[in-house]
């Protein structure tokens, strides 16, 4: 397979910078920043014209946030999580699991009323290992990088409700924008990540 002409890790390493150092300027000016933990599990599979007969498997993943606070209604959320999402293909005698490791980066713009909120933005993902299962077997297989996309830029958009104490529960949906694959050939294969999440999160106590 010829490896699609998207991002390299390289572009990645820049953006992830790139987003970093504006949180850092937005938290340095802002008045008030919370850091927080959240946990998230759902369900994901492939999407697009060029991923028919998927249906879904369990995803799951966790990692850390920040809170900017902009006024009393709009904040900025930058979160890094580890995620685990795929796809199960039916389309062969024997159905595939998809099971996809990435390192992800949504940052989010937030509307809160009251303990509800409204959250809408970019993510960027990174690619660390895809696998494999076939239906039957108990063992997961490395699947070729160089099938994959290793750089996923994608969108996610969420409801939820915060407690004063910093506790959350978030749905939430985000799917990529680039495809999964690799091109094969001169062929773009139009399958695409979607999840649908539950999340649960803290947001620790301002110092």
């Amino acid at each position: 397979m010829i490896f699609f002409a998207y991002p390299s890790s390289l572009l990645m390493k820049k953006v992830v910078l790139a987003v970093a150092l504006l949180c850092a300027a937005a938290a340095a000016h802002a008045q008030d920043t919370r850091f927080g933990i959240k946990i998230s599990g759902g369900i994901a599979k492939f999407r697009g014209d060029g991923a028919p007969n998927q249906t879904n498997i369990a995803s799951a993943g966790g990692g850390v946030m920040a809170n900017v606070k902009l006024s009393e209604v709009f904040s900025v959320q930058p979160e890094l999580l580890y995620m685990v999402k795929g796809s199960r293909d039916e389309r062969g005698t024997t159905p595939v699991r998809y099971h996809n490791q990435y390192i992800e980066l949504p940052v989010l713009l937030r509307a809160s009323f009251g303990g509800v909120f409204l959250e809408a933005g970019p993510q960027f993902g990174y690619l660390l290992t895809p696998q494999t299962k076939t239906e039957g077997s108990l063992e997961m297989t490395d699947y070729s990088q160089a099938a994959f996309n290793e750089v996923e830029f994608g969108v996610a958009g969420g409801l939820g409700y915060q407690l004063a104490s910093g506790l959350s529960l978030t749905g939430r949906y985000a799917t990529g924008l680039n495809p999964v694959f690799t091109n094969v050939g001169t062929t773009k294969v139009k399958a695409y990540n979607s999840v649908l999440m539950l999340q649960l999160g803290f947001l620790f106590p301002e110092k």
